[in-house]
């Protein structure tokens, strides 16, 4: 294995896990600047604000536990795909979003 010479698919898996942890770590960074900008639009409180920033934080490390369990039982491959279509979903639900509620949901 040490000595098998780098073909187009390590590039894509090394590709492919930049990607995902990319889009992780700008989820997990962005969550700061978009709730600033959403407190006078949404009028959140201190309370709401402190929650919904916990929140996603709370549910990456849930994420994290569960995807990574599910990884080692089912393959990385399988559950990779789904992960990141749940985060897109996520993401573009959360973008819909009129009031703190449903943001809190998504």
């Amino acid at each position: 294995m040490d000595n098998a010479p780098l073909n187009s698919k390590h590039w894509y898996t090394v590709l492919t896990a930049g990607m995902g942890f990319f889009t992780d770590a700008y989820d997990l960074f962005i969550i700061g600047t978009v709730t600033a900008l959403l407190t006078p639009i949404f009028h959140l409180s201190l309370a709401e604000l402190s929650l919904l920033n916990s929140i996603s934080l709370l549910a990456s490390v849930i994420g994290a536990l569960l995807f990574g369990r599910l990884m080692d039982v089912f393959g990385r491959k399988a559950i990779y795909g789904t992960e990141m279509a749940l985060l897109v979903i996520g993401a573009l639900a959360s973008a819909f979003t009129g009031d703190f509620l449903a943001l809190f949901l998504c």
